[in-house]
């Protein structure tokens, strides 16, 4: 309901230090960062030549800037510690420093998005992140004559040297898979959070989430298909279902309560109204107004808004979203990944079909 997200919004992100005390924060790498770290950078989506002159998101660079993540952490997290959760250090993960103003003054540790996310996928990420492929964690046998020392001091004097590193290494990787899935379960609360247009929500979120970070992460093929998913539900959340987007593009559509009224000022005639025809002779799946475009007329307060997200008058405005939610349906014949037990790369599919439900809704996949 409206009253419980907007008290989320309250006690979960309006304050910046409950913001940095409960939850996950996003960060951008800036360009003079990215030189000094030496980072790579991940490659944009790709518009064909054929593309519209003008869409959301368009650029000339053909890369995103690197996403990070950031958390109050401890190197020896206990409950009710004060810290949200183990920090890099203690997951043995590597640090950025940045210079990010609004937390610098906390000595805030910043991590590479991919070098957190990837243990939900080990098999297929663990390579192209970490450099090395993936080698799953050996299982010990019980033996019931001897007994149970994984909770004995003792233990650890009469363990090898690489049997210790293998039980610190499993224990962080478990460590970091719980981070890892809390920052999904994260990414579905806030969107949750602005569905239904919760406004004071949206205007709050899309000022830590811009449009450009969010495909970044959804078209990320080095990170989860979980982590993909949810980045196109917030994306949708945050920028789709928002105004002046409204279903069938604003035009009317039976049964609907229709106004009729006759315009005798001539001057508006070269200008198309928010009008649709409703009746027609014959209507084909081809035909120009099969599927209502969106557009906004030039008599909207909608039209010389500043803000582009708001202003942009055609149906061409999320041209990259069309392109990845497109791309990702068609990616399930060709891979034959469209199985019961794929759950992760299932969800992105789900993500996928739901967001083209919503852009033909509004207008944006018109013919």
């Amino acid at each position: 309901s409206r009253p419980s997200q907007e008290m989320c919004i309250r006690l979960l992100w309006m304050n910046e230090e409950d913001r940095y005390s409960f939850g996950v924060t996003f960060h951008e790498v800036k360009p003079h960062d990215q030189k000094r770290l030496c980072m790579n950078a991940p490659k944009r989506l790709r518009a064909p030549e054929d593309a519209p002159k003008a869409f959301l998101g368009k650029t000339p660079s053909n890369f995103y800037d690197p996403v990070t993540v950031c958390w109050t952490g401890s190197s020896e997290w206990k409950p009710h510690c004060g810290a949200l959760w183990w920090s890099p250090v203690g997951l043995g993960l590597q640090t950025l420093q940045l210079s990010e103003p609004h937390v610098s003054a906390m000595s805030a540790e910043f991590v590479n998005i991919e070098n957190v996310m990837w243990v939900l996928e080990p098999y297929r990420l663990c390579k192209p992140v970490t450099g090395t492929h993936w080698k799953p964690f050996p299982v010990g046998r019980k033996n019931n004559n001897t007994k149970k020392r994984q909770f004995r001091q003792s233990s650890l004097l009469n363990m090898s040297t690489s049997n210790f590193k293998v039980k610190v290494a499993r224990h962080r990787f478990e460590k970091q898979k719980i981070l890892a899935t809390y920052i999904n379960s994260e990414l579905e609360l806030l969107t949750k959070m602005c569905k239904g247009r919760s406004y004071n929500c949206i205007t709050w979120l899309e000022k830590s989430f811009s449009y450009d970070m969010l495909l970044n992460i959804a078209t990320n093929s080095r990170l989860p298909y979980s982590t993909n998913a949810a980045a196109m539900g917030l994306v949708q959340a945050l920028y789709v279902d928002r105004f002046p987007q409204f279903t069938h593009g604003g035009g009317a559509s039976l049964p609907h309560k229709l106004w009729l009224f006759h315009d005798d000022d001539t001057k508006l005639n070269d200008v198309r109204k928010s009008a649709t025809p409703v009746l027609m002779d014959k209507l084909e799946l081809c035909s120009k107004d099969a599927f209502s475009p969106f557009f906004i007329p030039r008599l909207s307060s909608a039209y010389s808004s500043p803000d582009p997200l708001v202003s942009h008058p055609n149906h061409e405005k999320f041209y990259l979203l069309q392109r990845l939610h497109s791309q990702t349906i068609k990616s399930f014949g060709s891979a034959g990944r469209l199985i019961h037990t794929d759950a992760d790369f299932n969800r992105l599919g789900i993500a996928a079909i739901q967001g083209q439900q919503a852009l033909l809704l509004f207008g944006f996949q018109s013919t």
